[in-house]
Formats: structure tokens, sequence, C-alpha cells
């Protein structure tokens, strides 16, 4: 629409008469570590896992709409249980159901990357998250760089 400067896909005045703020909303997607650098040697058969905290710093809960491996050959990614709870094996996508719900404000979840090397090359990718504001619509989205 003409003049979603929040990109909700609603125009300014609908947001205004609905309640919302119908500027452009500060960031709310936290994602950390900004880069995940695997060891250098990984011997092909093996594999090395990290973690990658999703946070949301927003007023309103957020739905993870997917998270997906960008590029990079051997890269997977699973929720993480920090509790020990076994988790679904790797793999390039996860989707909202995934995730089981929302996040509320100030929450945060775990998504383990695993990385099992396909060769002996260097090899670049990226997780990407992206999320809706369940209450505004806005969506936004964030990258964690990824590095073999």
């Amino acid at each position: 629409p003409l003049f979603d400067v929040n990109s909700n896909g609603d125009n300014n005045n609908v947001d205004l008469h609905a309640g919302i703020d119908p500027g452009e909303q500060a960031p709310f997607l936290q994602l950390s570590p900004g880069t995940l650098q695997f060891p250098s040697g990984l011997q092909v058969g093996s594999f090395a896992r990290q973690v990658v905290v999703v946070e949301n710093d927003g007023d309103h809960p957020i739905r993870v709409q997917h998270a997906a491996i960008v590029g990079g050959q051997g890269f997977g990614a699973s929720l993480f249980d920090p509790t020990g709870t076994s988790t679904d094996l790797p793999r390039r996508e996860l989707t909202a159901e995934d995730f089981g719900g929302d996040i509320a404000p100030n929450a945060e979840v775990f998504v383990a990357v695993t990385f099992a090397p396909v060769n002996g090359f260097l090899t670049t990718g990226a997780l990407q998250h992206v999320v809706q504001d369940t209450i505004t619509g806005v969506p936004q989205a964030a990258r964690v760089k990824l590095i073999a």
C-alpha cells in the first residue's frame, strides 16, 4: 500500500485508526552473536555445533515466520533446549510451527547451528530469521553470518 512506513501491509491512516504507530519501528529482533565461526580442520564425517540466541527486545510478542540457512554447504539449524531435552535433526529451514508459538517480550529462544563439512574448502552462509510483531503486524528480519 501507498504510505506504509512501518511495512505492516496497512496504509498509515489505517494504522492510526487502529491505534498502531505508523512510523518505522525500532528493531525488536535481536540475534547474537552476529557471526558464528566454526573451527577449521573439521574432517568430513565430523560436525560442530554452536548456539544463536533469538531475543525479542520489543513491547509485543513476536512470531517467527521462518528461520533459514542461506548459502553455505553443510550447515543446518534446529531448536536448542538448554535443559538437555532432545530436539529435531538439523535442517535448512525452520518454520513457525517448529518454534511452537510466539516469543514474549524480553524472552528468548535458542537455535543450534550445526556444521558438517562436505569437503575441505572454506564455506560461508547465513542464518536468516524473519519475524512479525503479533500486535502491529510489522515484520523484521535479521541474519547471523556463518563461516566454516
